[in-house]
Order: structure tokens, then sequence, then C-alpha cells
């Protein structure tokens, strides 16, 4: 499925080139995508990120992948950018594949889709890693913030963001409206909280957790 009449032929010529493969439909839109899917019901849907418009092709698959729980889709682009991939993958699809695909990569997937067994190519490997990785980092991110959102008061919390934002036990004092020696206390009491030796050290953590702007959307709300 495809917007571009000159891929579209040459996609076409590939896999109808295979006597193991049969093509039921071709589209040119989005909703002429759905409309084959719905009515031929194939295995394998090689579909367009970009149709008639930026997100046709991922609106369609998403409305097939929906409906049709067996169909296999593999989404076609010119773009390998790390969020178009990861939209993809998003929606559904088990593989992703370059325009510029050689023959034999487009027969491989289409294969690899109807049986199954799906593998991602070396690039978009890499890019699932790295996004793993990513993700995985969030994650104890977060658990840190909700450590620190559930140990500390809210006076605490607030000093500590004042901390993060460089601002001495004196300008503490003075932004709060409290004595210098409650500001002390209250620093004691996170330093013992959070088992830190120094303010420093919370904020070098908050930091290396990427962890201070999270926590101040989480105190916010």
């Amino acid at each position: 499925m495809d917007d571009m009449e000159t891929f579209r032929e040459r996609f076409c010529e590939v896999l109808s080139g295979d006597a193991a493969i049969e093509v039921v439909g071709v589209a040119s839109s989005g909703q002429e995508a759905v409309t084959i899917a719905f009515k031929q019901r194939p295995d394998v849907v090689l579909m367009d990120v970009i149709m008639e418009n930026d997100r046709a092709g991922i609106e369609a698959a998403m409305e097939i992948c929906s409906a049709l729980r067996s169909v296999k889709i593999i989404m076609s682009t010119v773009l390998e950018d790390d969020e178009t991939v990861f939209n993809a993958f998003q929606i559904g699809a088990v593989d992703y594949l370059l325009k510029n695909a050689r023959p034999e990569e487009i027969l491989s997937a289409v294969k690899s889709a109807y049986r199954d067994q799906s593998t991602p190519s070396p690039l978009i490997a890499k890019k699932l890693r790295k996004e793993f990785v990513h993700l995985r980092g969030n994650q104890e991110s977060m658990k840190f913030v909700l450590h620190i959102a559930r140990v500390l008061t809210q006076v605490e919390l607030d000093i500590l963001l004042l901390l993060c934002d460089g601002k001495s036990r004196n300008e503490i004092s003075h932004i709060r409206c409290i004595e210098l020696s409650t500001v002390k206390t209250h620093i004691g009491s996170i330093l013992k909280k959070l088992d830190m030796k120094s303010s420093s050290d919370i904020v070098k953590a908050l930091r290396s957790h990427q962890a201070d702007d999270l926590l101040r959307q989480t105190v916010r709300f």
C-alpha cells in the first residue's frame, strides 16, 4: 500500500515474481488500504508510513491491527528517524522496511512476517536497543523520584529543589522566610532520610538520574 505509483509498481513486481506470494490488493491511500484489508483479509500488509498525509499510513495500520489481529503489518518508508520507527512498532507493525530495500530483503521480510518470525534489521535493532536503554533509565529515575517524594515532607522537597537551583543556605533562608538554623535542620533531615553525606551529593544524584526536572513535575502534582 503506497501513494507513489513508482514504489507500488516496484513492490508489486518484486512480490508477484515469487510463486509463493499472491498479491491480493494494491492501494494508494490509507483509507483504501483499510478497505482492501477488511475485504481480502491478507496475511501480510506492506504499508507506506506516509500516504495521503504524514499520518495516513500509521493510522491505517493501526485500524487494521486493531480489527484484524492475525494480519502482519510491515511499514515501508524512505524515513529512518527514531520517531517514525518507534511509531510503526507502537501501533503493532512487525517489521520496518526502507523503500530502497533490495528485492531479496523485501521478500524475506514478507515471508518472515507470514511465518511470524520477523526480526528487525541491524539498524532498527540498534534503534530499539537505544530506546530500551533510554526507557530503562527513565524507569530508574522515576523510582528514585518517587522514593524522594515518599520520604520527604513538602518543606523538605521545596528546599531540595532550591538546592538543585544552586541556592545557598542563606538564600534559601531568605526565600522561605525561615531561620538559617531551620534550613540547616531541614537539610540535615533530608540527608538522613536519603542516606547522603552532603547536599551536593543529593544534587549530583538527582542530576545523574536526570531526575531534578522530573521531581519538580512530581511535586507540582
